[in-house]
This record gives structure tokens, C-alpha cells and sequence, in this order.
């Protein structure tokens, strides 16, 4: 998880000359979930580079799922680790 933190949070500052990034988490029950935030510019999904990528393979090796959000400005990454995915990943 720290990979794929750091990976967006890179992105963010290079590619989208972010000034403000904003990780979030929410612990609950039966799953983690990891929200990354942006103020720069707009993200184009369609045609992810490297780095997105690195972090899309990264989270299937842990069983984690992942959504993009595209608003007019910024960009949100959402991270979902499933409570049976984590404990299978840490031990």
C-alpha cells in the first residue's frame, strides 16, 4: 500500500501540479478504504501512463479494487481492501 500511495501521490505533483493532496482512511468492519484526493488539473483516464499502471497491478496482487473519479478539476483515487484480502496479504 505505501507503493501505491507514494506512486499517486508522485503523480500528483508531477502530472497534475497539484498544490494540496489529501489521503484519507476509513476502517470499517469488513474493509479498509484509502481515498486520495488532488486540487490540480484534471486526469485523463483513458489512456493511464506507468505509473497508473504500477498502482492497478499492485492492488490486484492484493486483492484490492480501485476506482477513479475524474471531476472538471482535480482527481480521486479510491482504494477498497476487503477485511479477508487483508488478513490474507499480512500474514
Amino acid at each position: 500500500m505505501y507503493y501505491v500511495i507514494h506512486e499517486t501521490v508522485i503523480n500528483s505533483i508531477k502530472s497534475s501540479v497539484a498544490t494540496e493532496v489529501l489521503i484519507s482512511l476509513d476502517w470499517r468492519p469488513d474493509e479498509l478504504i484509502i481515498n486520495i484526493k488532488d486540487d490540480g488539473q484534471s486526469r485523463i483516464i483513458a489512456k493511464p501512463g506507468l505509473g497508473s499502471h504500477n498502482v492497478k497491478s499492485r492492488l490486484k496482487r492484493i486483492g484490492a479494487e480501485m476506482e477513479e473519479f475524474n471531476p472538471p478539476s482535480g482527481y480521486r483515487l479510491k482504494i477498497t481492501l476487503y477485511k479477508d484480502e487483508l488478513e490474507q496479504s499480512i500474514f
